[in-house]
């Protein structure tokens, strides 16, 4: 990748008081921040988790010159986590776009992240969506490893044509009213709760905790049962991102039809051990 052009608002101390700020399970939204790092010239990425989702009451403030959120649509609307993290924290931020990945339709994902952050006064210059490979496996299955390469590839022209318009200071608005987005988001909201309650741990298990470590809103505890650490899922903090179940080194979580023969899926420009995230 050429090295960016920085316009001359664009100096060394905004890049100092700039981040990226990331929500991701099996590496599509990381691989995005990432390259937009690496165009700025290393701007530092900061995983949503629960590090960054406080209670209002005790409330981060995040003033910045520049800021890029990069985040997955689930089910039409924002993962439960990324929520908490727009409502639960004080933003003043001079640019601030968002980039939405999905596997197939984003729909009211940007318009719920814009509305939130609206409310509290916080402008959203840029939001757009960014076509990514599909990894909801447990719907569509095991995306083709020819489907995977042609997905990320144009995840990777998507995001070098988006970081142009942030340096550009491009603006743009999109609709708000999404009515059928909500409910849709609703309903996968009630689903990943029940489905928290659906994943199993096969005796493959070999309590290296990596499940625990790489979930983003800390969902899993391990606890001993037959003489082992498993993992235990709490229903009430799931994001159903799959993370536990794609990366497990063992494929020792299976959730009805991913079985510990299944094939898992990782983004390829992206390790296991940068996807290791801990508050």
């Amino acid at each position: 990748m050429n090295p960016p052009i920085i316009d001359e608002n664009f100096n060394k101390k905004t890049i100092l008081r700039s981040r990226i700020f990331c929500y991701t399970g099996t590496g599509n939204c990381f691989a995005a921040a990432k390259q937009i790092s690496q165009y700025f010239g290393g701007l530092p990425i900061d995983f949503i988790t629960e590090k960054l989702c406080c209670d209002t009451k005790n409330s981060n403030e995040i003033e910045l010159d520049f800021a890029v959120i990069v985040l997955p649509s689930y089910g039409f609307g924002l993962p439960k986590l990324v929520k908490r993290f727009l409502k639960n924290n004080e933003f003043n931020i001079g640019y601030l776009a968002i980039a939405v990945l999905q596997g197939s339709s984003q729909r009211g994902t940007a318009a719920e992240a814009v509305k939130i952050l609206c409310k509290k006064g916080q402008k959203v210059h840029y939001s757009s969506a960014v076509d990514s490979v599909e990894n909801y496996v447990h719907l569509f299955g095991h995306p083709r490893p020819e489907v995977q390469k042609q997905r990320s590839d144009i995840q990777e022209d998507n995001i070098e044509s988006l970081c142009k318009v942030y340096e550009n200071r491009t603006e743009n608005k999109i609709k708000l009213f999404r009515p059928l987005s909500a409910l849709v988001s609703l309903i996968f909201k009630i689903g990943a709760f029940i489905f928290a309650k659906c994943y199993k741990v096969t005796p493959n298990c070999n309590s290296c905790e990596i499940c625990r470590k790489v979930c983003p809103p800390n969902a899993i505890i391990m606890q001993q049962k037959k003489g082992k650490s498993i993992p235990k899922f709490k229903s009430t903090k799931c994001d159903h991102c799959q993370a536990c179940l794609q990366l497990c080194p063992k494929k020792a979580i299976q959730f009805f039809r991913i079985r510990p023969k299944s094939p898992r899926y990782i983004h390829r420009n992206v390790t296991l051990s940068e996807l290791i995230k801990r508050d």
